[in-house]
């Protein structure tokens, strides 16, 4: 392994890992938020409601991604 390419190799993988994290953590929201809009338009709710469904499971996913 050349130690040149150290560093870079380093810094690579951690921008790989938090890029997985975000898009793991983003689609949770995306994913929340579309199931509560489905459900706000059933019992015919506000559409702008369904954004607390995304940021509860994003609190879901969050705690449960920390080991609580």
């Amino acid at each position: 392994m050349d130690r040149s390419n150290v560093p870079r190799e380093l810094f690579l993988g951690f921008i790989q890992s938090i890029l997985r994290d975000f898009v793991r953590l983003a689609s949770a929201f995306v994913i929340g938020t579309i199931i509560a809009a489905l459900i706000c338009l059933y019992y015919g709710f506000s559409i702008a409601l369904s954004l607390f469904g995304g940021f509860i499971v994003l609190g879901i996913a969050l705690a449960i991604s920390i080991g609580m």
